[in-house]
Parts: C-alpha cells; sequence; structure tokens
C-alpha cells in the first residue's frame, strides 16, 4: 500500500499500454519495477488520461481501511 501511495504520482512509475482488444490501460510500478496496480480498460485514450490523473491526485490521501479486525 505504501509502495502504491509512493509511486502512484509518479510519471516514471505509470506504464500506458494498449490490449490487443485495442483498449487503453495502465499500470502502476514501484522501483524495482514491479507491477503493483493495473487498471481497468478503456475505450479511450483520453478515459486511460483521466484514470491516471485520478490515480495522481487520489492515491496519496486515500483511507486505509483493516477488515481484519
Amino acid at each position: 500500500i505504501a509502495s502504491v501511495k509512493k509511486n502512484a504520482a509518479n510519471p516514471k512509475r505509470v506504464d500506458k499500454t494498449l490490449t490487443p482488444n485495442k483498449m487503453f490501460r495502465f499500470a502502476v510500478t514501484a522501483g524495482n519495477n514491479e507491477i503493483i496496480g493495473v487498471s481497468q480498460n478503456y475505450r479511450s485514450e483520453s478515459g486511460r488520461n483521466n484514470g491516471i490523473d485520478s490515480v495522481k491526485r487520489n492515491a496519496a490521501k486515500a483511507a486505509i481501511t483493516d477488515f481484519k479486525k
């Protein structure tokens, strides 16, 4: 969780890809290049970019809930 919060706002840690079905998506990677989060598929590049912007804005301040308690 800490790695997602740390890396989500760093453009160097966001990989934009296109699926074989021509859907747009992105992944967030950690400092060791391990994938730590993958987006949903988007029908448009602008939709994907909006998703990236949302993650950048919200990841660092997202609440964490421990459901084990």
